[in-house]
């Protein structure tokens, strides 16, 4: 819940670190590795120039 919630309302470098931190990873790589896919529609709507808010709708 907590890396969703990051995905949607994270704007800084800063929040998403903090969110690493709080998930226990040592760095922001791993995280991003482990909650940062998108699905293709989602892609495909961020390539389309829709904002990530949209984008990141369900």
């Amino acid at each position: 819940m907590l890396d969703r919630h990051a995905a949607k309302n994270c704007t800084t470098v800063a929040e998403m670190v903090a969110t690493a931190q709080n998930l226990g990873h040592c760095d922001v790589v791993a995280t991003l590795r482990l909650y940062g896919q998108i699905s293709r529609g989602r892609q495909r709507a961020l390539i389309m120039g829709q904002s990530c808010n949209d984008a990141l709708k369900d």
